[in-house]
């Protein structure tokens, strides 16, 4: 099976779209970043076959329609690419369009339109390489030699924070203003087995919806889906407690400071 898998990752992506090299005569055209640069500096923060993952399972499963006029033979690989280097460079739009206009060609409003469209198929691609897995297989990892003891846990829960891209201002009382972060966020909610492995992520929800809400929320699934198995979580998590079927384990609120007896009046 593992060979398999292996065999499967490393298995050259086939042409779907009958796609070019992806070269271009960057004299010629005047790029400000050479498309070579710019898959250099990708492959660079992701190795090769996740990427040929990621490619694979857009294009047989999720492939979304882009926008731009005039579409090169590889104008879907470039696309990708160009989504990619931008949030992990946290490079903004308008940089952007000057980095790949004369290799692209798209509007400004195509490159931000196909962006959000290439990031959803992506999200959709994260969500089929975290498989949510079930007790047995969670209990066997927690029991592993290579497993970090949480008071006998079979998996963890906490909430994460993340920048919104390319917005930076916000009101405080906006919604998706987190309070972690400083600065406008989505949140969304982890599962991680002991070995530490993603096993699911939530859908993103506004910061300011706290986490003990969220588990209200989901209190059925999490009594279905994780019967007879303890998740670890912090002390906001406590409401899990009051769960049939799952045990939560969370830290003790710490009892107040003692406060020492005043010495008495001298009479």
């Amino acid at each position: 099976m593992q060979s398999a898998m292996q065999e499967e990752r490393t298995k050259p992506l086939p042409d779907l779209m009958g796609q070019s090299s992806m070269q271009v005569d960057n004299n010629k055209l005047g790029a400000e970043k050479p498309v070579e640069q710019l898959l250099k500096e990708v492959h660079d923060l992701i190795p090769p076959a996740v990427i040929q993952s990621m490619l694979r399972y857009v294009v047989e499963n999720d492939k979304p329609d882009l926008m731009g006029m005039k579409q090169q033979v590889d104008f879907f690989n470039r696309t990708f690419y160009v989504a990619l280097y931008k949030d992990l460079y946290s490079v903004g739009y308008d940089k952007l369009l000057r980095e790949t206009k004369p290799w692209l060609a798209v509007s400004k409003d195509s490159l931000m339109n196909n962006q959000s469209r290439v990031r959803a198929a992506l999200s959709r691609w994260g969500k089929s390489r975290c498989p949510i897995g079930n007790s047995s297989t969670w209990k066997a990892i927690a029991t592993s030699a290579h497993a970090k003891p949480i008071d006998h846990a079979h998996l963890t829960l906490t909430s994460c924070d993340f920048r919104r891209s390319g917005k930076r201002r916000a009101s405080r009382k906006a919604r998706d203003w987190s309070y972690t972060l400083n600065a406008p966020g989505i949140r969304v909610q982890c599962l991680a087995d002991m070995q530490g492995r993603i096993r699911w992520l939530s859908d993103a929800f506004s910061p300011k919806v706290q986490d003990e809400d969220f588990l209200k929320i989901k209190r059925d699934w999490f009594e279905v889906k994780f019967r007879n198995t303890n998740i670890a979580a912090g002390r906001e998590y406590a409401v899990g407690k009051k769960f049939k079927g799952v045990r939560f384990i969370v830290p003790d609120a710490p009892e107040p400071p003692k406060e020492e007896p005043r010495p008495s009046a001298p009479d």
